[in-house]
Order: C-alpha cells, then structure tokens, then sequence
C-alpha cells in the first residue's frame, strides 16, 4: 500500500540528477524544475492526508475502546473529523497501594484520564474514565515542587518603557472595549509542595517499575466541577513535554476563539497589598485601585505609574466608583466600611506639589455597598445596609443638593476639606426588605434589588415591593426550588426582555416577569461572582477564570 507513495518521493531527487546532465537549451531545462516543484506539491498534500488518516485511526481505536457514558462521549466527539489527538502516554498514580497506571490523551480540545483494564468476556483492553475530562480552557498544570510552574499563565508584557513586567499579581483589564470596567485579577493562592517522597512502609509496596515514575505533574480542573489529581512521569523530559504540548495546544485555542484580551495594568504589588475594586476615568485613561493600603492612582498603559495616593488617609478601600458627570468619587472604605464621597478634582492632586491630607465625613457607616444611578431625571446615589442576622436590607437613597450657580458641577461645589461633602448629598429616600441583599439595579422610574430571595422591584413613590418574576408562570418553577441560587445582575438586552444572571444560570424574562425564550439558557462552567454585558457578549468573573457567552445563542465563545 505504501509502495506508490514511497517510489513518488524519489522522483524529485532522480529528475534533480536528470537536471545537472541536461544541455543548455535543451526544453526539459524548464520542463523539469516544474515537474519537481508539481511532484513535490504533491508530496505534501499526500503527508498532511497521511496525517490525519492515521491521526482518524488512533481516535477510532480510541472511540472503540473507551467505556464511557453518552454524555461523556458527546462531550469528546472523537470522530469528529476536526478531532486531533495531540499526544498520548501513560502516568502513574502514588500514594497509599494504589500506584496504577493512568493513560492520558491530549485531545485538541480536552484532557482525557483513563484507567486501563481488560475485558472480562473478550479479553481486549479497555479504557474506563478515571476523571472527568477537562476542557483545555479550564485546565492548569504545574509542579507541586515548583508553584511557580503553574501552566497556563499570562504572558509575560512589556509597559510602555519597555521593561518587562513580573507574572502573576497583576491587574488585568479587557482590551477590546473602552475601558468602562476594570477587570481585577488578583494572585492566586499557590498550591503547597507535596512530600513526593515515599515512607518506607509504600515504598515497600513499589515495584521497580512504580519506582521509576517520580516526577510529579500536578493537574487541576477549574470550575464547579473541579478537581485536582498529581500524576507522575517516569522522566524529566516527559513530564517537559506534557508541559510544552498542553500549553501549546491551549495557546491554539485561546488565539482561535479569541473575543476579548487580558492585558496587565499594573505591576505586582508587594505582599500583603490585596486589590479589591476599581474604575476608571477620563476616558478610560486613568484607574483608581482600592487595595488593602489605600487608593493607587495610575495611567492606562503604563504599569508601573501607579503611586499610593497618600494624602486620602483610609486603611483599607472595598469599592470605589467614580461619575463623571457629578465628578464625584464614592468609596467604602475603613474597618466601619464608612461611605465617602470626594470630588473628582481631589485625585488631580496626586501629580501636584501640594498634598494636604483630607479626610472627609462619611456619608454613612457599615455600608455593604452603593450604586450611582439616574432614578425619574435625578442622579442619585443608592447607599445598602444588609444584615444578616436580622436578615433586613435598608437602601438610603440620596441626591446631590447644589447651591449657587446652576452650571456648577458637584464635584467643584464640594471643597477639599471639612464636613461639606456629606452635607452635599441630601437623603431623599429609605426603604427596607425584608432579606438580605446583593446587588441593585436602576430600571427606567424603579429599582431592582438582588437579594436572598430573588430579584425585587422596589417603587421609590410607594415604597410598595414584589418580585420581578411572575409567580404564575410554572416554567420558572426550578427558580423555586433551589434555596442556594443568588441573584447577582440584571441585564436590559432587548426591548422589553432582560437577561437575569444568577450564580449558577442566566435566562430571559420579559417586562411582566414571564420566562422568554424558553429554550435559551447559560449554566455557568465556575461559580462567577460578578457579571459585564458587552452586547453580542457576556462575560463572567470568577477568582480563577472568565466565562465569555454570546447571549443570543447562548453558546460559550472563550
């Protein structure tokens, strides 16, 4: 079978040879190399062919002796022609007396674990799952030895100085929209190193062949469904290659299916320094970063720019956002969780000679969080008190009260010092419900309150509540029966229809509350604690990873 293809390749080096003995203006002088370049064109479609016949041929047998459920099966969809294997070996499991061996495949898509056994009745090996597959996307690989191994990881950049920055620690924002929202992504906890080394009393229990496999490969599954297991490599140059081949193969995925970029912000901060919120400003031009510490002010691009604000005194900030139409910044910040509100002009002040310490009276204390929002033609701004003992949520809603000249901003009303900028906002509303809440919402002349039990409209005229989903509608009834589902953003995507995101699923309703479009819904891969729509797209924040959907077909795109 081979023959044909086999005699074809030497051609080309039996016409190179016919080429040199050739005359001078003889016509096979141009009819030759052209028959060369067409033989050796050939060659090359019949080696990619090749390729993937016997790359079809290894799935197949694959498929035929994978013992596994339909689900799994239609997850792997082995023989789909696209399906490529990349690379297959065998690891070992350590511990204990269990010291198996684990065949491990590296699809173009998934990490396939299996145990291998032979058939009772046909005597033929078997492969049985030995954990669930794993998406390349949701998959991280490291030496528990080295913590600084841990594949994949950010590649590393280079600020606008050139100067290459540190990995991991960094503050990430997403590249392809204008800045609105600064994604914060915060060093991960680095697993512990693991005593690779055997007591006495297991390694007894070795055999010489176990005995080989000591270095250790640590794979971890991502998600809701996760999972970390360590395998080990009988070799140095295996376990590398593992490493090299999977962060490959997911360096193909993320530039294929690539919709939104991660690109560093800021430089690592030193140990000790958590980065809880932060906005921008100015067009997306400058950032404002709550930490630990206080509030670091830096330009976009430039992450080594950020400098500790230190003439705003506050120990540690956990939410910051900043309206630049009031040019006002609000935060919570201090062991009280206190609410401040500062003018815009205040952070200006951060590249000036001058910088007098300010510290102004808070707006209120133990606040869980606030919104800025517009509520029947007024800016205003919603501060929310949960507790949850008493399980009661109280909303202090307060608009700017502006004096004197009707052109004059908030922000440039309120002076730099003293009590005036909480005596600038006047409390106009306060309203209570009855569960704790998580987030908050502005409808067109309402608000929406994500709380323990659902998501609440609350009319400000009436103080009247009820729930935005109709309790008549029986295709909601799985809302009902999970008590452990929170309500996290709410999302006008269309005319009349909102995209309700919930820590576990996200669905349509309409304007009467009523289930729309009754076949689409997300079931999120982690557990997001934090939503961004930017239409066609919603993106889903978790510690570890993001979650890009296309919220019209529903379908996961990154």
């Amino acid at each position: 079978m081979a023959l044909p293809t086999t005699r074809l390749a030497r051609y080309p080096l039996l016409l190179r040879e016919v080429l040199k003995y050739t005359p001078e203006g003889h016509p096979d002088r141009e009819a030759i190399p052209y028959a060369i370049g067409r033989i050796e064109s050939m060659l090359n479609r019949i080696n990619i062919e090749a390729g993937k016949s016997s790359n079809r041929l290894r799935l197949y047998y694959v498929d035929e002796m994978l013992m596994c459920s339909s689900s799994d099966r239609n997850d792997l969809r082995l023989t789909d022609d696209q399906r490529k294997l990349v690379r297959d070996g065998e690891l070992r499991k350590r511990g204990g007396n269990d010291n198996s061996k684990i065949k491990v495949l590296l699809l173009d898509h998934m990490l396939l674990m299996c145990k291998c056994k032979l058939d009772p009745q046909t005597s033929v090996e078997k492969y049985t799952i030995y954990k669930h597959p794993i998406p390349l996307q949701l998959l991280t690989i490291c030496n528990p030895e080295d913590p600084t191994s841990m594949r994949p990881r950010m590649a590393a950049r280079r600020d606008s100085q050139g100067a290459p920055m540190s990995p991991g620690g960094t503050i990430g924002v997403n590249r392809s929209k204008s800045m609105g929202t600064a994604t914060i992504q915060t060093q991960q906890t680095s697993p512990l190193p693991l005593d690779t080394t055997p007591t006495s009393a297991t390694a007894l229990t070795l055999n010489d062949d176990a005995k080989k496999y000591t270095f250790p490969l640590q794979i971890t599954h991502l998600g809701r469904r996760g999972f970390t297991v360590t395998l080990y490599a009988s070799q140095l140059a295996e376990r590398d290659k593992w490493y090299q081949k999977i962060e490959q193969q997911q360096m193909e995925l993320m530039e294929r299916h690539r919709k939104f970029e991660m690109v560093p912000v800021a430089c690592q901060f030193p140990p000790g320094i958590r980065v809880n919120t932060a906005d921008v400003y100015d067009q997306g031009r400058c950032i404002v970063l709550g930490t630990d510490r206080g509030l670091y002010l830096g330009v976009s691009g430039k992450p080594r720019s950020f400098q500790l604000l230190t003439h705003l005194k506050h120990d540690r900030v956990y939410q910051v956002e900043i309206n630049e139409k009031l040019n006002a910044m609000a935060m919570i910040a201090d062991k009280d969780r206190n609410l401040y509100v500062y003018p815009l002009d205040l952070l200006m002040t951060a590249t000036s000679g001058t910088r007098q310490t300010t510290r102004m009276k808070p707006l209120h204390t133990h606040v869980s969080f606030f919104r800025f929002g517009h509520y029947l033609d007024h800016d205003i701004l919603c501060s929310v008190k949960s507790t949850t003992l008493s399980n009661q949520t109280i909303i202090h809603v307060y608009k700017p009260v502006v004096s004197g000249q009707k052109n004059r901003s908030l922000g440039r009303f309120l002076s730099f010092g003293g009590d005036t900028a909480a005596d600038s906002w006047k409390s106009i509303k306060e309203c209570y419900i009855a569960a704790e809440s998580t987030s908050l919402h502005f409808l067109r002349s309402r608000l929406c309150v994500g709380c323990s039990r659902g998501f609440e409209i609350v009319d400000l005229a009436t103080m009247n509540t009820q729930s935005l989903l109709d309790p008549a509608d029986t295709s909601l009834g799985f809302i009902n029966k999970r008590d452990t589902t929170h309500p996290i953003s709410l999302f006008r995507v269309h005319d009349g229809e909102f995209l309700l995101c919930y820590d576990e699923f996200a669905f349509y309703v309409n304007r009467n509350g009523q289930r729309a479009r009754s076949n689409w819904m997300i079931h999120w891969v982690g557990s997001p604690t934090s939503f961004k729509l930017q239409y066609p797209y919603i993106l889903a924040f978790e510690s570890s990873f993001i979650e890009v959907y296309h919220v019209e077909t529903a379908a996961i795109v990154q």
